[in-house]
């Protein structure tokens, strides 16, 4: 444990000593303050989240951690300084943990920096601090598992922009892989299937202000593969090619391939494990009651759950869009592969706010939206539907909200109990909805069915049609 210390210490110091802390520690402030006063325009929002705070965080992240640690063990072969290393005593395994706690703890410092921005979030509305606390953690689990992956990769080549470029490859790919822009083109097991794989997706599942063991384990496991493929990679760098040393060179290989196998095998065992996770939101958001969870997971049929949500609505309203999205998730969460939740927003698509209209009389409401001049009154849609088979039901905007009146001059906007409407119409139109099967089912003797039919006096269009029905029916 000393030799870890002091090499993470001696890494540290090296950060700190050479321009590269300040230029993290730079980038990544400047980066997070622009996006979340500019970019994602805070003031403007009028919501009192950190959301904005961690919503590009992935992406930044794959970028400099991948900087981070392009010269770790790259330049340490390039000025053949590794050799040296080798011949301290000091085993491989920690001189791997005394960098990457090195790069971590830098990382750590870059978040314990931006505290500033939730205190003065919190002093200016109320602030939920479980999403706050989610997101740190989250951010410091997402960081180490690329910071692991920019390790191995540096101990591949002795080029730090070849360990640049190709630490933010693979990092950007396992981001990729979970992101929205990539699942929205496959089925519900293959898009669930890529956002378990996906780094970004379980860091949004965590920054909600839930945490799973199963998001957990995922991190806690990448880590632990790419920093044992990161140990046996410098270890071969001293391997002889003689037969004397073939079984200790097949035996770190096959430890290293084992690593990675219980790895995986851990988080496929770990995937039905759904109780095990914390809720630290304030007023219980995700914790959805065991009567749901109960009646979901007994659906013999796909349900939907679709959010008609528009991107411009009013400013009491928009604070409640997130929540009732990560509700809405909670469902899918709970449901897998028998609950697709989606999210649309009619007035970018004629066809899906045709759809909406006519098949499920959703209409949009006319709010007034504060404008850059003025004010303008915008049609804006704030509607969930809950489709059962043939059977639907649509929570619309009175069905969602409540109005107070705080004073003579101000009103409290909120949502009502999600859960309780959501659950209600869910049970509602799963006990209106019968499949064939279970009619059929129901039925104490055969089933008979008279056609009447004049086969002479059909028009001609319809000449084919009782040969249908008969087909049908026999069917």
């Amino acid at each position: 444990m000393n030799h870890i210390q002091s090499v993470a210490s001696k890494e540290l110091r090296a950060f700190f000593r050479s321009p590269v802390a300040i230029i993290f520690l730079g980038v990544y402030l400047a980066f997070t303050l622009v996006t979340f006063f500019g970019v994602e325009q805070f003031f403007a929002r009028n919501i009192a989240d950190l959301r904005p705070l961690f919503s590009w965080l992935p992406v930044l992240l794959v970028f400099l951690c991948s900087a981070l640690t392009m010269r770790q063990w790259s330049e340490e072969q390039k000025l053949g300084t590794l050799e040296v290393l080798f011949t301290l005593p000091v085993r491989i395994p920690q001189l791997v943990l005394g960098k990457f706690i090195a790069a971590i703890t830098l990382v750590k410092i870059a978040l314990l920096l931006t505290i500033p921005i939730p205190l003065m979030v919190a002093a200016s509305g109320d602030l939920d601090w479980g999403p706050v606390i989610g997101g740190y953690i989250g951010a410091a689990l997402l960081a180490g598992a690329y910071i692991s992956i920019g390790l191995f990769i540096s101990a591949l080549t002795d080029n730090q922009i070849v360990s640049l470029i190709g630490s933010v490859v693979v990092c950007g790919l396992l981001w990729l892989v979970g992101s929205d822009h990539v699942v929205q083109f496959f089925g519900n097991t293959s898009a669930e299937i890529l956002s378990s794989i996906g780094t970004g997706s379980r860091f949004e599942s965590i920054r909600r202000g839930v945490l799973d063991l199963r998001d957990f384990a995922y991190y806690f496991t990448l880590m632990a593969s790419f920093l044992t493929l990161n140990s046996v990679v410098l270890a071969a760098k001293g391997w002889s090619e003689g037969r004397r040393t073939a079984s200790i060179r097949n035996n770190a290989r096959i430890s290293a391939g084992l690593v990675a196998v219980n790895a995986l095998l851990l988080n496929f065992v770990l995937v039905s494990f759904t109780s095990l996770r914390v809720d630290l939101t304030e007023r219980g958001e995700f914790s959805i009651s065991d009567v749901t969870k109960n009646m979901i997971r007994n659906l013999p049929e796909p349900l939907l759950i679709r959010g008609y949500l528009s991107e411009t609505t009013h400013p009491l309203l928009a604070p409640m869009v997130p929540r009732i999205r990560d509700v809405i998730e909670e469902y899918g969460i709970i449901g897998g592969d028998l609950v697709r939740t989606e999210y649309v927003d009619p007035r970018t698509d004629p066809e899906v706010e045709k759809e909406a209209n006519q098949l499920y009389s959703i209409k949009s409401f006319p709010f007034r939206v504060p404008d850059s001049r003025d004010r303008r009154v915008v049609n804006s849609y704030f509607s969930i539907l809950v489709k059962y088979g043939d059977q639907f039901e649509v929570l619309n905007f009175d069905d969602l909200i409540e109005v107070q009146g705080t004073n003579m001059r101000s009103i409290e906007v909120k949502l009502r109990n999600l859960e309780y409407d959501l659950t209600s119409s869910i049970k509602r139109v799963a006990f209106s909805f019968q499949t064939l099967d279970a009619v059929f089912a129901k039925l104490d003797q055969p089933a008979e069915f008279t056609a009447f039919v004049t086969p002479d006096t059909l028009p001609e269009n319809f000449k084919d049609v009782p040969d249908k029905i008969k087909k049908v029916l026999e069917e």
